[in-house]
């Protein structure tokens, strides 16, 4: 991490214990990178073929936080347990095998082809989730987006 960044770190942490995320020009630029960043996440999600009913990609989104030590913004899918099975995957599992024969007619088709996963394991046939990030590399990977972050952070703390 360079200087400049390190700076704007420090200023917005001194900003944020005084007056919290609710300081207007934070709140701007946190409003402004939550709908950008939650926008990016939906459109890799749809690329990625993680739509069914559409749960999943209605639950992306951002929220403000402040728990009394720290305070922010939080953007990512919000009340969709399995969102995390698709992030990063599951482990193999005679259960997910079950579960999946159970749903067949949800899984069949094109929308599932690369998705699960079959192999003869210790107990029958077991089945897992591919890992299919969408959360992740619309934050750390994309260096565009990380850049846009400290940009927008950085014109709400001009003097």
């Amino acid at each position: 991490m360079n200087q400049d960044t390190q700076r704007l770190i420090d200023k917005i942490a001194k900003i944020r214990a005084t007056t919290g995320p609710q300081s207007i020009p934070l709140r701007g630029a946190y409003e402004k990178i939550g709908m950008v960043l939650s926008s990016e996440m939906k459109v890799a999600a749809r690329k990625k073929r993680i739509i069914d009913k559409g749960g999943l990609i209605n639950s992306i989104g951002y929220e403000f936080f402040n728990d009394g030590k720290k305070s922010g913004l939080r953007v990512g899918s919000f009340g969709i347990k399995y969102a995390k099975f698709h992030e990063y995957g599951t482990q193999w599992s005679r259960k997910m095998w079950l579960y999946m024969m159970a749903n067949r007619k949800s899984w069949g088709g094109k929308k599932s082809k690369g998705v699960l996963e079959k192999r003869m394991g210790g107990q029958g046939i077991e089945a897992r989730i591919k890992a299919r990030p969408f959360i992740r590399p619309s934050i750390e990977r994309n260096p565009k987006n990380r850049k846009f972050i400290i940009d927008t952070l950085r014109e709400a703390l001009k003097p």
